[in-house]
């Protein structure tokens, strides 16, 4: 059989071809594992095939390792291994080798492959000019699939991660150096593990805002994505550089010319840790007195008009780009708590309901209110409801439906 026609009948647009051809595959595999997964790497290691069908080969390959490799034996699975080696070696092409760093993280979970991280990084130690952005790729791919790995090279991984991340060497290879950095801290469960990589953390930050400088949002927000894990997990990750990450990410949040994705996550980081560590949180000045305001000013990017949002269902989830930051004050107010936020945030609901103009300030104002009764009920009902009275009930006489709306739901979260 043609393998290569085979898989281009498995990417077919028929559907009656497709399911044929995917029938004959599964039974192949279950059958003749070990000749389907070479007929693969043949594909997948092939330079005369199309990049679609070398692509599709590794995704197959992957699962195939996955499913099958405690099924085929030590001796073929140390053979596999080879040819995985071997492609690395030679292969260029950068698509191929994210797949390739995919298979061999799926091939280290089965079963121990320890030789796998000092095979691949032993020459680099030496001589940087060998090291490459794929390298970076399996180590990132490493720690999501088997970190177990990642920890007991720890010795290895520290020092050469740390090479090239604030070196001078090319802006590609820091960047995949700062997610695989991210990736490992974030796989780490025990936090004694973290303290080779904190000395890390502030070169990652800048190498994240030389990113999104050249519009790369996709990695800056992968990195991102890291720290928020990181931040749930292991907070303390952050103690002695969080003002320098604040700022950094109080500057990417109120970016507006960046994707509005891109701008929450760097949020969402901060939110979190207010939430994970608050203690740390109120020991930084710029976290502190910088994310209520910025919450508030995100409350204000309301995308439907008020004939369009009077027009839906009251209970149905919103769309609006400003209820991300209505969330993040219930959530700042519910982890810092009553006393750290109540004052900041009075101050901000007064400012932007002294904006009588513009509907959504008002919103905002009453919003924020709002989220301050959710996120701290107790506090608010006791010192600050009666205060708020007169307001409320101004609110809920106003002309705008969604301060109406914001005004009665202050009254039922404290009645």
């Amino acid at each position: 059989m043609d393998f290569s026609s085979f898989l281009t009948s498995l990417m077919h647009g028929d559907n009656t071809v497709r399911r044929s051809a995917e029938e004959h595959y599964n039974q192949q595999l279950h059958v003749h594992p070990d000749a389907t997964i070479n007929a693969l790497m043949d594909i997948f290691s092939s330079q005369n095939e199309s990049l679609v069908i070398r692509s599709f080969a590794g995704v197959l390959l992957r699962r195939a390792v996955e499913l099958y490799s405690k099924k085929v034996g030590t001796a073929f699975n140390q053979a596999v291994r080879l040819r995985f080696l071997s492609l690395w070696i030679v292969e260029t092409n950068a698509a191929v080798l994210q797949r390739l760093s995919h298979v061999m993280a799926q091939s280290a979970v089965q079963s121990p492959w320890r030789e796998l991280l000092p095979s691949i990084i032993g020459p680099s130690l030496n001589d940087r000019s060998l090291v490459s952005k794929p390298v970076f790729g399996l180590i990132e791919a490493l720690s999501d699939y088997c970190p177990e790995d990642i920890a007991a090279h720890l010795p290895l991984l520290g020092p050469f991660l740390s090479r090239f991340v604030g070196s001078d060497c090319e802006h590609c290879i820091q960047v995949a150096c700062s997610r695989a950095i991210c990736a490992c801290v974030a796989s780490f469960e025990d936090t004694s593990m973290t303290a080779a990589f904190r000395p890390a953390l502030e070169p990652v930050i800048r190498v994240l805002i030389t990113a999104l400088s050249t519009q790369d949002e996709i990695d800056a927000t992968k990195i991102m994505n890291y720290l928020v894990d990181i931040a749930q997990s292991q907070p303390g990750f952050f103690k002695g550089s969080l003002d320098c990450v604040a700022q950094a990410m109080l500057t990417v949040a109120d970016a507006h010319g960046l994707e509005f994705s891109t701008r929450s996550m760097a949020l969402e980081l901060m939110v979190t840790i207010t939430e994970t560590a608050p203690a740390l949180v109120r020991r930084c000045s710029s976290l502190s007195q910088g994310l209520i305001p910025l919450a508030m000013s995100l409350m204000l990017e309301v995308e439907e008009d008020e004939d369009q949002w009077q027009r839906g269902t009251y209970c149905e989830q919103p769309d609006d780009r400003c209820w991300v930051g209505d969330e993040a004050l219930e959530r700042v107010a519910a982890g810092l708590g009553g006393r750290s936020v109540s004052e900041p945030l009075l101050a901000a609901v007064q400012r932007f309901a002294a904006m009588q103009e513009d509907y959504r300030y008002r919103r905002a104002a009453v919003a924020g209110l709002c989220r301050l009764a959710e996120g701290c009920t107790k506090h608010f009902g006791k010192l600050y409801f009666e205060r708020s009275v007169d307001f409320i009930v101004i609110s809920a006489g106003d002309l705008s439906p969604r301060v109406k709306y914001e005004a009665i739901q202050v009254t039922e979260i404290i009645v």
